[in-house]
């Protein structure tokens, strides 16, 4: 029997499969948090940057530029066609960054490997928030930084 987290990656990985193709498409309202996010995060030419939840590259694409090509930017998402739609739009682009296939709970890096992690409206997704943020620290080097964007929650007054 599935616990609740795992049927829930499965929804989220085929809802997010569907509507790969069209995500954002163009100078969504990503593409504007995504560079947003990026410019807080305080990226620098030559760093190693690691976008969590990538989609269709709205953090991936701005955080390719400001590293530029002595850095580097690998991004994860769980959704395949994401990664898929993002890989062939940066081939396009001619930016180097990647998309891989991971679940953002358990990730395939070594220890403090990224000078920043990002995630850009991808963390409210997570089953195990805790255990993603861990996952993040676990890959940051030493005096690295984490930069995170989600929609703000309404607080109603009882």
């Amino acid at each position: 029997m599935e616990d609740n987290a795992s049927v829930g990656k499965a929804k989220a990985k085929r809802q997010f499969n569907t509507v790969a193709a069209e995500y954002d498409a163009g100078p969504g309202c990503f593409a504007h948090f995504g560079r947003r996010l990026a410019a807080a995060a305080k990226i620098h030419p030559g760093q190693r940057v690691l976008d969590v939840a990538s989609g269709r590259g709205a953090v991936l694409f701005p955080c390719a530029e400001r590293v530029g090509q002595l850095g580097e930017v690998a991004g994860v998402d769980l959704a395949e066609e994401m990664a898929s739609a993002t890989n062939t739009e940066a081939a396009e682009r001619g930016i180097s960054a990647r998309v891989q296939v991971m679940d953002a709970e358990h990730l395939d890096f070594a220890d403090e490997t990224f000078d920043r992690v990002l995630c850009g409206f991808g963390i409210m997704f997570f089953p195990d928030q805790l255990r993603a943020l861990s996952e993040f620290r676990r890959v940051l080097k030493p005096r690295g930084w984490l930069a995170v964007s989600t929609w703000k929650v309404a607080q109603t007054a009882k």
